[in-house]
């Protein structure tokens, strides 16, 4: 029987390694690499085949006829052509790259000024549309609005760009109480691509909205509202009077500080967020891969994913999220957590907390008086529950297969029944903490305290060496 070939396998995973890479890293040049490294991928592939040769014949099974099909040696060449042809094109278009913002245009880049200015009038509200490029807002101007910045157009000829410019103009329209900031980039097609990147300069009192395609937004000392809405954005925003609405595809940062009214964020891909000086209720949804820190949020906190749930009545405090942990520290309830797999931290926490668990490990430390009523499922956790010595609660916890520890002393009673480990008291209270365990350790402790670890068990003796003979 003809040994099978690991060479297609090994291709398949090489491909997918790479289209991996590419979502996790977009700004990874591929074009450059391949039309650089593509020789090393034949000769991987000859070393494997050469090996896989070597081990059949140290194996005694049959070798194949030829050192290679019929259908490998048309892959092979179908690799040089491409390998071949993007090292040709490189080699001819130099300034060719491929990243995060979508691929560039063949040809070089040719910058033109944009400078316009246009009276407010009766319009309220800023709209930006622009398909590709950043857009900075800064609030604070007169009764003007001032826009400068520079557009670029890659093309093979300047005769080219010069022509793509002019076809694709900056209009600035009143509409009502809207003033449009319109970039038409799509207007003509052709080999070009059109990039603005404009500073505007408004009054403080207006509202802004945004919408584009690539580009970041940075919005800064408006007193109305904000609306961005992009597939691809890094949105920054400071000191803004109203409220502020985010819905993005694809972001690496979002950053709202000292926004006097609420927020409301919406996306789908992962990036990192960072929500501070917050006044009104906050809001986010959608899907995250970064790390999330919302603090000093005077309004209700609303965080939904489909991993996550966590709600809070407010957070003088801070709150982090990230793919593998949640900590909370100063958070006022009523607090709701659920959660598949994650640690979960939460410290100086008030009035009410239900939190589902499935995995990962609980720490609570409820720090302040009165302590807040717990309602606790935890599926397959460690859980380490830090009460103070002073405070006024009643507690009941059950575990089903796994252990409790009461290092809080002995106003706790605890018992065994079948499987199931119970932890309840002081008596005469009643319950104002319940946890329920499927599995884990359950500790519970006086706050300040350190909590000792469970024993290791007893290692069996060693047996005695035998009598040794000395041989002659």
């Amino acid at each position: 029987m003809r040994p099978r070939s690991l060479i297609g396998p090994i291709l398949l995973i090489l491909i997918g390694a790479a289209f991996l890479v590419r979502n996790i890293w977009p700004e990874i040049p591929l074009l450059s690499l391949l039309s650089d490294y593509w020789p090393f991928l034949l000769i991987g592939w000859g070393l494997l085949r050469l090996m896989e040769v070597v081990f059949w014949a140290l194996q005694s099974k049959p070798l194949p006829r030829a050192g290679i099909s019929g259908a490998e040696w048309a892959l092979a060449i179908v690799i040089c052509i491409v390998g071949g042809g993007s090292e040709a094109v490189r080699d001819r278009w130099p300034r060719v790259q491929i990243g995060g913002r979508g691929v560039e245009v063949f040809g070089q880049p040719w910058d033109f000024e944009v400078n316009a200015t246009h009276p407010l009038g009766d319009a309220r509200r800023i709209v930006v549309e622009n398909p590709r490029g950043n857009v900075r807002v800064t609030g604070g101007g007169d009764g003007e609005v001032r826009i400068g910045g520079r557009t670029t157009v890659r093309a093979f000829r300047k005769e080219d760009a010069v022509r793509a410019h002019r076809d694709s103009p900056l209009e600035v329209v009143a509409d009502g109480d809207r003033l449009v900031i319109r970039n038409k980039q799509n207007r003509r097609k052709g080999p070009w691509r059109i990039t603005s990147d404009l500073e505007i300069n408004v009054p403080k009192q207006v509202s802004v909205e945004g919408r584009g395609e690539f580009g970041d937004f940075d919005i800064v000392n408006v007193s109305g509202d904000v609306d961005v809405q992009s597939d691809n954005a890094a949105v920054r925003m400071a000191d803004i009077g109203g409220r502020v609405q985010v819905k993005l595809n694809r972001s690496d940062v979002v950053r709202a500080v000292n926004v006097g009214g609420g927020v409301k964020l919406d996306s789908r891909a992962g990036e990192d967020v960072e929500l501070a000086g917050i006044r009104g209720p906050v809001v986010v949804s959608g899907s995250y891969s970064g790390s999330l820190l919302l603090r000093e949020l005077a309004g209700s906190l609303v965080f939904d994913s489909p991993r996550t749930e966590f709600r809070a009545g407010a957070v003088p405090g801070e709150v982090r999220v990230n793919l593998s942990q949640l900590t909370g520290v100063n958070v006022i309830g009523p607090i709701k957590v659920k959660t598949r797999s994650r640690d979960v931290d939460l410290a100086d926490f008030t009035e009410k907390l239900d939190l589902e668990l499935e995995r990962g490990r609980l720490d609570l430390r409820p720090g302040r008086t009165p302590l807040a009523k717990m309602d606790l499922a935890v599926k397959s956790a460690d859980v380490q529950l830090m009460l103070p010595e002073s405070a006024a609660f009643g507690l009941l916890l059950q575990v089903e297969k796994g252990s409790l520890v009461n290092e809080y002393g002995a106003a706790l009673t605890q018992e065994s029944r079948d499987d199931r480990q119970v932890l309840k008291g002081p008596p005469g209270r009643d319950p104002t903490i319940r946890l329920r365990a499927d599995r884990g350790t359950v500790t519970v402790a006086k706050a300040g305290a350190v909590v000792a670890e469970a024993p290791l068990a007893p290692h069996p003796p060693i047996p005695p060496k035998p009598p040794q003979v000395e041989q002659y």
